[in-house]
């Protein structure tokens, strides 16, 4: 009976261990704690406070309008890269607008991409700038819900 019980133990633990690495991989759980005023998570070498109160943390909007910005950003370089475009500096400028009234729900995102790279064409550009924003994950999530703009200028 003991070594049956133990034996339980061991495999739950080792399945326990293995369903925990697995939705890891697949970056289905995160877990936030609240102490001193604000939420925290963390990854193995990061940590990120997020509060909507506390003006040294991160607001859970700027989070949002952060993750729609670099995502499209990294769909963006990757497919210019895939074009053989090299893009040699890239800054990504925002602008938000907010519903009045007592909620403030965030209504729509400008992205301006900033654009510093050899041999960029404005029309190759811009129709990349379109797909990207059919394939970029955050702004599928959103669609319906946050209108998305995108406006772009290239530095020489």
């Amino acid at each position: 009976m003991c070594i049956f019980f133990l034996k339980k133990i061991f495999f739950r633990s080792l399945y326990e261990a293995a369903s925990r690495d697995i939705r890891e991989k697949r970056g289905e759980e995160m877990e936030l704690l609240k102490s001193e005023g604000c939420f925290s998570t963390e990854k193995e070498y990061n940590r990120l406070y997020i509060s909507g109160s506390n003006k040294r943390t991160f607001s859970p909007s700027e989070l949002m309008i952060a993750s729609i910005a670099s995502c499209s950003g990294e769909v963006l370089l990757s497919t210019l890269e895939r074009k053989g475009i090299v893009i040699t500096d890239m800054k990504i400028e925002t602008k938000e607008k907010r519903s009045t009234g007592l909620i403030k729900r965030l209504e729509h995102v400008h992205l301006h991409y900033l654009l510093r790279g050899t041999d960029l064409k404005e029309e190759e550009v811009k129709k990349v700038i379109q797909l990207s924003k059919k394939v970029c994950p955050m702004i599928q999530s959103v669609q319906g819900s946050i209108g998305i703009t995108e406006s772009f200028s290239i530095h020489k």
